[in-house]
C-alpha cells in the first residue's frame, strides 16, 4: 500500500496522472518523476517497487490473507511489476510467482488502490523506450538506494557489510527500536555492547575521515554532487562497500549542508605548522624613451606567513544505555528522515556536526588561546579566526583600519546602510579598482540592511536595483558572513583573499574512543587556522602604516569599537563589540575591570589619547598580567582574556611605546611571538 500511494502522491504532485493515462509520457517526464520520488522518500523508485513485493510475498506465504486489501494489494503488485519490469526498472525476475489471481474482482472497484495501479502502469509501460537515467553507482541498471535493497535476517537494509551486520545490537535496535526496552542492558551486557559499538564507531569515523580527504583531492566536496551520487572510489568495491560508500556520501552531505563561511573564506589545506605565501610588489617600469642604460622598475618579494594551532575536541561519552535512549528519541522524532541510519551512523553524523558548527564560530571570531594546565579551554580559543587575524595584521602595521567613528558601527537599517555606503565612498576616493573587491557584512544584520534599504528607497526598489546583495550607488557584491553575532564589522577584499587553512581535510572527524575504567573517552586532534594570501605591505609600526594610508594594502576594515567615557576607571561590555577606546581624560586614571566580559572572547583596550593615558595596575582582576602596564604614546594597547574560573583576565599580548610584545606562553604559534 506505501509505495503504490507514494508513487501515485509522486504523479499526482507533478500532475501528470491524465498523461500517464493517456501514455504520453516523454523523457523529461520520467526523469522529473524518478527524481520528484527520490527527493521526496529518499530512495529509488526501483529500489521501492522490489522491497514491496518482498514484503507482500512475505505476507501472502506466512499468513495468506483472503482479504480484500489482501487481494487488492497483489492485484497492484501484479500490475506494477509488469509495468516496471517492461520499463527495466524492476529487479531480475520481478514477476515470478507474482499472485495474480483474484485480480479481475478488485480491478472493477474505482476506489481501490488497483484502479490507481491501471493508471500508473501504462504510464510505466513507456519506461521501455526510455533511457535509464546516468547514474554512478548501479546495480543491474537501477541506482543503488542508500537504504539498501532491504532488511534481511542477516544484514540491516540488507547491505552485506560488517557494520551493517545484525549480529550487532545497534542494528537490531535500529530496525527494532522496542528492543533496547524489552532487553535493557545490564552491565555485563554494557560492557561488552558498549565496547564493540565504540570500536565500530572509530572505524566509522575514520572511514568518514578518509572520505571527506578523498572527495577534497578531487574536487568533489559538494553537497550537491554527493546528492546526486558521484562516482569515486565506488566502483571497484564489493557491493556492500558500495552502498557503504553510497551511505557515507549522503551523510558527508548533510555535513556540507551546515552552514559555512568557507564560500566566503576558503580552504587551504596541507599547512603543518607556518607557510610563507609570497607575495611580489611590482614598482614603475615605463618611462619615455633615451639613449643608453637608464634602467627603471624592480620586484621586491615579501612574505605572508600563514600558520595552524592545534585544536582538539575530549569528551566523556554516554553509557551505551543512555546512547540507545537517544537514538530510540531521534527515531520517535525523525521518522520521516529518508535515510534509515543506523546508531553508528546517527552518532558520527551528530558529533560531527557539533564539531562543525564551532568550528564555524570561530572562523569568524575565535583566537587561539593556550589552556591553563588541567581546565578545559572554551571553544572560541581552539583555533583564530576571521576578527582577530585582522586585527593582528592592523597590530603588525600590515593594513590600516578605517578609522573613523562614523563607520565603527550603526543601530538601525537607515544608518547601516549610510554606514556601509559611505564607507565604499570613502574607499572608492583612495583605493584604485575598488569594483574588484568584495564586502563581507555580518549576516545576522542582513534584515536590518533590507529595512534599511526599503525606508530609504522606498518605491524606487524592489530589491533588483539598489538590492540586498550589491551596495546602493557601487557594483561591490555583498557577502553575508554567518557566525558573527551582533558585531557591525564590515570587511572589504578580493574574493578569496581571506583562506581557513587546515592540515588535512576530515582531520577533525576521525574520532577515536576509549574506555577507561568507568569512563568512555572520545577525542579527535587537527590544525586550524587563518590567513590572508596578502593583507598588506608590512611597516614597522600602525603609526608608520598609517602615515602611508592604504598603499600597498589590499584588505579594508572599519573599526567596531567603542569609545570610553573620559577618565573611565572601568570598562564596560557593550554587545559583542571587543574593542575599546580611551578617551580624552582630565587626570591620570587606572583601570581596574572590565564589566561584562564573557568566556573566550579577547578584549582590547586602546589608548586613544596621550595625554592621560589609563594605566592597568597587575593586581586585583589584572594580578595575572606579565607586568602593570603603563601606555606611553597614542595607538598603545592591551590584549586580555577571562581565565577559565572567570575571576582574572589573562594577558595575550601589548603594545607599550609603539612596541609590540605577544605572551608566547598564551600564543607560541602567532608571527612575531617566535
Amino acid at each position: 500500500m506505501k509505495f503504490i500511494e507514494q508513487l501515485k502522491a509522486v504523479f499526482t504532485s507533478l500532475k501528470m496522472v491524465d498523461k500517464a493515462r493517456n501514455q504520453e509520457m516523454t523523457t523529461a517526464d520520467w526523469k522529473a518523476i524518478r527524481a520528484a520520488y527520490r527527493k521526496e522518500y529518499g530512495t529509488e523508485l526501483a529500489a521501492d517497487q522490489a522491497e514491496f513485493q518482498r514484503q507482500q510475498e512475505a505476507k501472502t506465504s506466512v499468513a495468506g490473507d483472503p482479504s480484500q486489501e489482501a487481494a487488492d494489494n497483489a492485484a497492484a503488485l501484479a500490475i506494477l511489476n509488469d509495468a516496471l519490469a517492461e520499463a527495466g526498472g524492476g529487479m531480475p525476475n520481478d514477476t515470478e510467482g507474482a499472485p495474480t489471481g483474484g485480480a479481475a474482482t478488485p480491478i472493477q472497484r474505482t476506489d481501490s488502490v488497483v484502479d490507481a495501479a491501471h493508471a500508473i502502469a501504462g504510464a510505466l509501460r513507456e519506461m521501455s523506450r526510455q533511457t535509464l537515467p546516468d547514474k554512478p553507482a548501479t546495480v543491474n541498471g537501477s541506482a543503488l538506494s542508500p537504504n539498501g535493497p532491504g532488511h534481511t535476517d542477516a544484514y540491516f537494509c540488507g547491505i552485506e557489510h560488517p557494520i551493517f551486520s545484525m549480529e550487532r545490537r545497534y542494528n537490531r535496535i535500529a530496525l527494532n527500536p522496542a528492543l533496547a526496552l524489552t532487553q535493557p542492558l545490564n552491565a555485563v551486557m554494557e560492557k561488552e555492547v558498549g565496547a564493540e559499538f565504540r570500536e565500530q564507531l572509530s572505524a566509522y569515523a575514520g572511514i568518514v575521515a578518509g572520505r571527506i580527504n578523498e572527495l577534497r583531492q578531487a574536487n568533489l566536496l559538494n553537497p550537491a554532487l554527493l546528492a546526486a551520487g558521484v562516482s569515486i572510489g565506488i566502483d571497484p568495491k564489493g557491493l556492500g562497500d558500495q552502498y557503504l560508500t553510497r551511505r557515507t556520501d549522503l551523510l558527508i552531505a548533510r555535513l556540507a549542508e551546515i552552514r559555512n563561511v568557507y564560500d566566503i573564506f576558503p580552504r587551504r589545506f596541507g599547512v603543518q605548522d607556518r607557510e610563507v605565501m609570497i607575495n611580489a610588489f611590482f614598482g614603475d617600469f615605463s618611462q619615455a624613451y633615451q639613449k643608453g642604460g637608464i634602467w627603471k622598475g624592480n620586484v621586491e618579494l615579501q612574505p605572508e606567513i600563514c600558520y595552524v594551532d592545534d585544536a582538539m575536541f575530549k569528551t566523556l561519552f554516554n553509557s551505551m544505555k543512555e546512547i540507545e535512549r537517544q537514538y530510540i528519541g531521534y527515531l520517535n522524532t525523525e521518522g520521516s528522515d529518508p535515510i534509515k541510519w543506523t546508531m553508528i551512523e546517527w552518532a558520527m553524523l551528530n558529533i560531527s556536526t557539533k564539531l562543525i558548527e564551532e568550528q564555524n564560530q570561530r572562523k569568524v571570531l575565535g583566537i587561539y588561546v593556550k589552556p591553563e594546565d588541567g581546565k578545559s579551554g572554551h571553544t572560541l580559543n581552539a583555533g583564530t579566526g576571521v576578527y582577530y587575524t585582522l586585527l593582528r595584521y592592523y597590530n603588525e602595521g600590515k593594513i590600516s583600519l578605517v578609522d573613523d567613528s562614523a563607520f565603527s558601527g550603526y543601530t538601525s537599517g537607515a544608518t547601516m546602510v549610510a554606514c556601509v555606503t559611505n564607507f565604499l565612498l570613502y574607499l572608492s576616493e583612495r583605493v584604485p579598482d575598488l569594483d574588484k573587491y568584495e564586502v563581507i557584512l555580518n549576516a545576522n544584520h542582513r534584515a536590518m540592511w533590507k529595512a534599511g534599504i526599503r525606508e530609504i528607497y522606498g518605491k524606487d526598489t524592489d530589491f533588483t536595483g539598489p538590492q540586498g546583495d550589491v551596495v546602493p550607488d557601487h557594483q561591490n557584491r555583498i557577502r553575508w558572513c554567518p557566525y558573527g553575532k551582533t558585531l557591525p564589522f564590515i570587511w572589504v577584499q578580493k574574493p578569496g583573499n581571506i583562506q581557513s587553512i587546515e592540515l588535512t581535510a576530515g582531520e577533525m572527524h576521525a574520532v577515536q574512543f576509549e574506555s577507561d575504567m568507568e569512563d568512555v573517552k572520545a577525542w579527535s586532534i587537527w590544525k586550524e587556522g587563518t590567513s590572508a594570501t596578502y593583507a598588506g605591505k608590512p611597516f614597522k609600526t600602525k603609526a608608520e602604516r598609517a602615515a602611508h594610508g592604504f598603499e600597498d594594502q589590499e584588505i579594508f576594515c572599519n573599526k567596531p569599537c567603542v569609545e570610553l567615557a573620559a577618565d573611565a576607571e572601568t570598562v564596560t561590555v557593550s554587545g559583542d563589540f571587543r574593542h575599546y577606546v580611551t578617551g580624552v581624560n582630565t587626570a591620570a586614571k587606572a583601570i581596574t575591570d572590565i564589566v561584562g566580559a564573557k568566556a573566550g572572547v579577547a578584549y582590547l583596550i586602546e589608548v586613544g589619547d596621550e595625554t592621560h593615558p589609563q594605566t592597568i595596575a597587575k593586581s586585583g582582576k589584572f594580578a595575572d598580567l606579565t607586568e602593570a602596564f603603563t601606555p606611553t604614546k597614542k595607538g598603545d594597547y592591551l590584549m586580555v582574556i577571562l581565565n577559565a574560573d572567570g575571576d582574572k583576565f589573562r594577558e595575550l599580548e601589548r603594545c607599550v611605546g609603539g612596541t609590540r610584545t605577544i605572551n608566547q606562553a598564551l600564543q607560541p604559534n602567532v608571527p612575531g611571538g617566535r
